[in-house]
């Protein structure tokens, strides 16, 4: 779902805010009431409702906000579960010196791959556990105690959990993205009616007509777009005019890292911009390169991915 608008969310609420005032006025209401009998207070009253829906919706910065608090969780079960390998290594050593079967069977070989990869990182940590269970009791007699082996399980666990619900917040952020789009375009709906409306209702009254005008622009003219992308999937977002002072905001919304690059003349030009999963990047056209037609997406996976681009000129 797309904004039926071209402006920023807050003005397009504070002009419908505006126009509301103005419509539900006692000299202007029988004129749209006269003009079209479902005009009327009910009208007024059902996007006074729309509008409040709107205000109060959760706004993209607080979903950031979430995303980036969750975030950080996952980065600090991680760093402990990291910190806690190189422990138990440590004594791990102690206990059996060079011994390579031992040390292959704490994880030793996997341990790269897994160090920057959540759910390779549960799993690595969970064998690790297994192992210190298992020769206990050399580790114990090097000075390991059973509450630190205890504690990598209680490592693990907690980094399952954070990788979870970070998961989950983000595979569930298209579905909150789209309810907001549905409510503002429902309050952008009553705002754009009465607009129309107001074309014929004071059609030889410039001065009142002039008071009905959504501007689409409120300052900037933006354009919001959103999507699904599937794995190893490069999509076309959209085609402009170049110019420097073009600004993207690229949210990646999905749970995969995503790539934006510029396209001209149907070549990939410029910078690759890389948005790692929840996160939310400004660049201008400049940033990409010195010229192109059009914006592109693209989903290196290793699953499914989902974004958001809000470009203002």
């Amino acid at each position: 779902m797309a904004r039926d608008y071209s402006s920023t969310d807050e003005y397009m609420v504070e002009r419908s805010e505006t126009l509301q005032g103005l419509f539900s006025d006692a000299g202007n209401l029988p004129d749209f009431t006269a003009f079209d009998p479902n005009l009327d207070a009910a009208f007024a009253a059902q996007w006074q409702t729309a509008i409040d829906a709107a205000v109060a919706t959760v706004s993209g910065e607080t979903v950031d906000d979430q995303v980036v608090q969750l975030t950080q969780i996952v980065d600090g079960a991680m760093k402990n579960c990291r910190k806690k390998y190189i422990e138990v290594k440590y004594f791990f050593n102690l206990a059996f010196p060079g011994n390579v079967g031992i040390m292959k069977e704490m994880g030793l070989d996997d341990y790269v791959t897994a160090r920057n990869r959540q759910m390779r990182m549960v799993f690595f940590t969970e064998n690790l556990h297994a192992a210190a269970e298992k020769n206990k009791v050399a580790l114990i007699a090097a000075g390991y105690s059973q509450l630190r082996i205890d504690e990598i399980e209680t490592f693990r666990a907690a980094l399952q959990t954070a990788n979870k619900n970070q998961n989950k917040f983000l595979k569930g952020r298209p579905v909150l993205t789209q309810e907001r789009e549905k409510i503002f375009n429902t309050c952008f709906g009553f705002t754009n009616r009465v607009c129309d409306a107001a074309l014929s209702v004071y059609y030889d009254d410039d001065v009142k007509g002039g008071l009905f005008v959504f501007e689409p622009s409120g300052g900037n003219n933006s354009e919001f777009f959103d999507g699904l992308i599937g794995m190893g999937v490069e999509k076309h977002v959209d085609d402009f005019t170049y110019n420097v002072n073009i600004k993207f905001i690229l949210t990646n919304t999905g749970t995969n890292p995503l790539e934006f690059q510029l396209k001209e003349a149907g070549v990939f030009v410029g910078n690759i911009v890389m948005v790692a999963p929840g996160a939310t990047v400004e660049k201008m056209a400049t940033d990409f390169f010195t010229s192109g037609d059009s914006i592109w997406v693209r989903n290196p996976g290793p699953g499914d991915g989902s974004y958001e681009i809000e470009e203002t000129t």
